[in-house]
């Protein structure tokens, strides 16, 4: 069972709940008609992603297993075979995308073009230089894009703004985390399309991103929109040194080798980013009564 769980990679769909941050902007998080269609559309996002995942398992068997890391996961360490992993994925491909197919055209529509995208960075894009982190910046867009369009909310120019360049430097710390152990290593070249020598340029461009996507963040909180929605929108200026704080420390802390791994399972055991979170949390609280 324990191989089951680890095979769907459930870390993973912490992602998906970028769908409900358009549900959190626009203060519509509590409205029972939206949020179900919210839910409904991370449950199917959960299925197809845990699908593809196991898809880029299956594909990347081989190279896992000279992985430090990647050697554990289930198919690369021969816990569950080739066969029984392809069914499971094709059990959660179909189930999801039938639900969406039953709820809505739009939802399923997503759903399939993030299943082609996602499946074409296992097949070839991801070892594209430079393609890839790309890529992955739209894959997260996208699940903020079904949130907007899922649910009929007016989107925020702003709010998609300061995603771009948020997770683009996501994407980019990933990436530099890869291309460090590469270099420690004293390899010449990474799994992916990249050499050694662009680990400076990977990760000076990835802090960029995160600092500009600060910079976006604090015109999006001065834009009338949110002016609208909040009493005491003054508040929201606490908001932009927390992300700073967390941005800048994730990247510190990659350099001090203490990240070695996805920045989203990281995240996820990481206690000062639950209480960034909080923070925010409080700060959106008190900018709204």
């Amino acid at each position: 069972m324990g191989s089951f769980f680890k095979l769907l990679r459930p870390h993973q769909w912490v992602k998906n709940m970028l769908i409900f941050v358009p549900l959190i902007t626009a203060h519509q998080l509590f409205n029972p008609h939206i949020f179900r269609i919210a839910l409904v559309s991370a449950v199917t996002f959960c299925g197809v992603s845990s699908a593809l995942y196991i898809f880029n398992d299956i594909l990347d068997r081989h190279s896992d297993r000279t992985h430090p890391v990647k050697r554990f996961r289930p198919i690369a360490a021969g816990t569950i075979s080739i066969v029984a992993a392809a069914s499971i994925a094709g059990v959660l491909f179909c189930a999801a995308m039938t639900g969406a197919f039953l709820y809505s055209n739009s939802l399923m529509g997503f759903l399939f073009l993030y299943a082609m995208v996602s499946a074409s960075y296992s097949l070839f894009l991801k070892r594209l230089f430079l393609v890839d982190v790309f890529v992955l910046t739209g894959l997260y867009l996208l699940r903020l894009g079904v949130g907007f369009v899922v649910t009929g909310l007016a989107y925020s120019a702003w709010l998609l703004a300061f995603a771009v360049f948020f997770f683009l430097g996501l994407a980019l710390l990933k990436r530099a985390i890869e291309l460090r152990e590469v270099v420690q290593a004293g390899e010449f070249v990474s799994r992916r399309g990249y050499r050694k020598v662009d680990f400076p340029v990977v990760s000076q461009f990835g802090m960029v991103s995160s600092c500009i996507s600060s910079l976006v963040l604090v015109l999006y909180l001065n834009s009338d929109q949110m002016i609208r929605l909040y009493k005491h929108p003054i508040i929201l200026w606490l908001v932009c040194p927390l992300v700073l704080f967390w941005t800048i420390r994730l990247w510190a802390l990659m350099f001090r080798g203490e990240v070695n791994e996805d920045p989203v399972r990281f995240v996820i055991r990481d206690i000062p980013s639950y209480g960034v979170s909080i923070a925010i949390g409080a700060v959106l609280l008190g900018a709204s009564f």
